[in-house]
């Protein structure tokens, strides 16, 4: 299931980044495991594999939650340019 970040003051959008995970094993969401993401930058979510395929690709252990992985894709997206 992609994360889905939206940046907003008040009402007014500002920006947005969606992440997906790229690697699909059951094992994949034990704590210790590391995956592959893709992260958009773009205002609306992805809505096709072409979409996500103009992402950027980081690793992220799973059991560093959701907030890692928000700065880790945040992080990559800025060392390229792309945010």
């Amino acid at each position: 299931m992609p994360l889905h970040v939206e940046v907003y003051i008040n009402n007014t959008y500002l920006d947005g980044i969606h992440i997906g995970r790229t690697t699909n094993n059951s094992s994949d969401i034990l704590p210790d495991s590391i995956n592959t993401y893709t992260v958009v930058n773009s205002p609306l979510p992805p809505r096709s594999m072409d979409d996500w395929n103009n992402g950027i690709e980081f690793t992220h252990r799973y059991g560093d939650g959701a907030l890692v992985c928000v700065r880790k894709a945040i992080e990559v997206l800025e060392e390229s340019g792309n945010l």
